[in-house]
């Protein structure tokens, strides 16, 4: 398990609610799921691998075509707004004095922002490049909320320390996300997301065999990606319907 702390809040790893707790079929929470991913080219989560911040930023903003279709009014998650966050400043952190932040778990960080210091939250995608793929060719958008000050944005979802800006992309069309029970393959997907972002050996077993634990989630991740995926095909392509109708939202960029 990863126990950490990120800017006087603590936070640990795998998919847990905001009691702390992490047990399939019980916990209650907004999860990530793979329907909360979308890729320029249509792979499923588990064959992202390393994710960052987009190359070339900003120049490839209005010049790549392949961003374009993701983020573009017309595209397959069309956004209002586009922006750069970077590391929170001192007063910026004292909204969240106190509070307990978790990994993965953008929706409920956001909500409890909101409900400690009213910060208003702000619904829409993390914007990523696929690092394994040549650069401007694979873009992936990953369902993210975070909260609006006077001033402007501001995350506070524990990221690796190797992502110390995010691309942030309100949405054009707000989705609701509803909480659910934890599932075996959202448990399962969370354990790959610590793994990879975080580093294996964070994300290990405390019983002593992290890598038989390893392997046995991979295994069952595999399985769980492919039914997860083929359940959302169909939400998918109804996204992208959605996406193509005419809009009059404008697209913006701006860096902090």
């Amino acid at each position: 398990m990863i126990v950490g702390r990120y800017h006087g809040t603590f936070f640990v790893g795998r998919a847990k609610d905001m009691e702390g707790h992490q047990l399939v079929g019980q916990s209650k929470g907004c999860w990530l799921n793979a329907c909360d991913f979308i890729s320029t080219d249509g792979r499923g989560v588990d064959a992202f691998g390393e994710l960052g911040f987009p190359k070339n930023w900003p120049h490839i903003y209005g010049t790549n075509p392949v961003l374009k279709t993701l983020v573009g009014k017309r595209g397959l998650c069309p956004a209002k707004k586009l922006c750069v966050i970077g590391v929170q400043t001192e007063t910026e952190r004292s909204h969240a004095c106190g509070l307990h932040l978790l990994q993965l778990q953008s929706f409920e960080n956001a909500q409890a922002l909101q409900a400690h210091s009213g910060l208003r939250v702000v619904r829409g995608w993390a914007i990523f490049e696929c690092c394994g793929e040549p650069a401007g060719t694979v873009f992936v958008a990953e369902r993210y909320w975070w909260n609006a000050t006077r001033d402007g944005w501001v995350d506070f979802t524990p990221r690796p320390p190797r992502w110390p800006h995010l691309l942030l992309a309100e949405a054009l069309e707000e989705t609701p996300k509803p909480r659910s029970v934890l599932s075996r393959a959202e448990a399962n997907l969370a354990a790959r997301l610590v793994q990879l972002r975080f580093g294996a050996h964070e994300g290990a077993s405390e019983t002593g065999d992290p890598s038989g634990e390893v392997r046995a989630l991979q295994e069952e991740l595999l399985r769980a990606s492919r039914e997860a995926d083929e359940a959302c095909s169909e939400q998918r392509m109804w996204e992208s319907r959605v996406a193509q109708r005419p809009s009059s939202g404008q697209c913006s960029a701006r860096r902090d």
